[in-house]
């Protein structure tokens, strides 16, 4: 009977003159065990470069910013391209009609044409993205920021005093300058409930805060003395306040300002379509 060769691996701790580790083997196990080995070290490399950034180290591998340099040089070839074919098609046009010896004949129709006409390869919109387009479309409804009427949708903004215009400096302003007339009373623009009224020393005059539904806010001030308190309800339109008037002028203002859960609104989006044009800065 012939004896299998067997072999050890042992590791020794040479300090101490000691067996740490040992492991016998025959040839075939030797093979299968070196054969395990090279695969699980083939694996895991495989799955550290799929899964890490190392993937960009290999050779012939595009990186980001490589990847858009490429595609817009492929852009402008094809506009090139393109500018060379035109090129091309004008200076054949420009050789025959100088050729005498040419048979007469229509040098349009003898001409490559410019560009041909590319079928539309898109594939039609599949169930999927349609319904991803309708959800969309839902989640964005009543985005303020997107579209500022239908974010109040429901409610009906009125102007904060009769005849009031915005100012053109604050036609995209957050804090919207309002013109009144003498006779003007300011209103609230929707209705809600008086969250606070107190005088402001810095600037010597009344303001007002109000709390709507779908929440908004509204702050009215430089306005006179309140008429309405603190806790109160009001309705659009309602009086809320009187309007100041600068002594010897025939104009007053106002600031209105407009917020929607915490993001701050421009108040001409809503209520104030119109501008002040022709108000002369004298009068103000």
């Amino acid at each position: 009977m012939k004896i299998k060769k067997r072999y050890r691996l042992i590791v020794t701790d040479e300090s101490r003159l000691q067996d740490v580790w040992s492991l016998r083997l025959t040839t075939r196990r030797g093979i299968l065990l070196s054969v395990g080995v090279v695969l699980a070290a083939v694996v895991l490399a495989a799955v550290l470069i799929m899964v890490t950034p190392l993937r960009s180290l290999l050779p012939g591998y595009m990186k980001e910013h490589q990847r858009a340099d490429f595609i817009e040089a492929l852009l402008k070839l094809d506009s090139l391209q393109n500018e060379y074919d035109r090129n091309q098609a004008f200076l054949r046009n420009i050789t025959l009609v100088f050729d005498t010896d040419r048979v007469p004949t229509d040098s349009a129709s003898m001409t490559k044409p410019d560009s041909v006409n590319v079928v539309d390869t898109i594939m039609p919109t599949s169930v999927e993205e349609q319904e991803f387009i309708k959800m969309m479309k839902e989640r964005e409804k009543y985005n303020a920021s997107i579209l500022a009427p239908l974010a109040a949708e429901g409610l009906l903004f009125t102007s904060p005093c009769p005849g009031a215009v915005i100012s053109e400096q604050s036609h995209n302003s957050t804090k919207a300058r309002i013109i009144i007339p003498a006779s003007g009373a300011i209103s609230s623009v929707t209705d809600g409930t008086v969250i606070d009224t107190h005088y402001d020393t810095s600037v010597g005059s009344y303001s007002i805060t109000i709390q709507h539904p779908k929440g908004f806010l509204s702050k009215y001030s430089h306005i006179g003395q309140p008429v309405i308190a603190k806790g109160q309800s009001v309705i659009a339109g309602q009086r809320i306040a009187s309007a100041t008037l600068p002594t010897g002028k025939r104009l007053g203002y106002m600031t209105l300002e407009m917020w929607r859960n915490g993001e701050a609104l421009i108040p001409n989006d809503y209520i104030l379509p119109h501008h002040a044009e022709g108000v002369d800065a004298e009068d103000l």
